[in-house]
């Protein structure tokens, strides 16, 4: 099931970003080793809008069929670390990242490592997290079979004007799990 994200909050120098919509797609039933979460933003506008890496400012919300949140490995976003110049840009993320999408076209997943991105008009850009278990704890734990709902909250900065930003969220969609061996 595809979601549009909402705004919760957005700069007065939005208007840079008014052609991008994100949204959350994530199919049910699923059956597998981890629960795929699709994130994603189209640039529906006219012309061609650079963004700081949207995928690097994507947090990414589990809960279980209670309604309770379950905590998910996180990194802090690549953009906040402070690294060597010598060190190449990197995007880091809690959860894995098994598939890529720049503008239309499927790109290995290390093609986004990149501090901004161009998004072309008419065209999605979208990665798809495997979310295999939750944090109780210290313990890392499998996520079992059952009922869950997957959402998340996005930050899109223009690389143009940084004090152009939107922050938006998704409402909690619902997915039935399946565990199967890992491929």
């Amino acid at each position: 099931m595809r979601v549009l994200l909402r705004d919760l909050e957005a700069s007065a120098a939005t208007y840079r970003l008014t052609g991008l919509v994100a949204f959350v797609d994530v199919a049910s039933p699923q059956r597998g080793y981890a629960v795929h979460v699709q994130f994603g933003v189209v640039n529906e506008g006219a012309a061609t809008i650079s963004v700081l890496n949207p995928f690097d400012l994507v947090q990414l919300r589990l809960n279980d069929r209670e309604g309770r949140p379950l905590r998910l490995a996180a990194e802090a976003p690549s953009m906040l670390v402070h690294r060597p110049a010598s060190e190449p840009w990197k995007l880091r993320t809690g959860l894995p990242i098994v598939e890529a999408v720049l503008n239309d076209e499927e790109i290995a997943t290390s093609s986004l490592d990149v501090p901004v991105v161009e998004l072309l008009p008419g065209r999605t850009s979208a990665v798809t997290h495997a979310i295999t278990e939750h944090l109780a704890e210290t313990t890392a734990v499998h996520l079992s079979d059952g009922d869950y709902a997957v959402g998340c909250i996005a930050t899109l900065i223009s690389a143009v004007d940084t004090g152009a930003s939107r922050i938006l969220e998704s409402p909690m969609v619902p997915v039935q799990f399946a565990r199967a061996p890992a491929p």
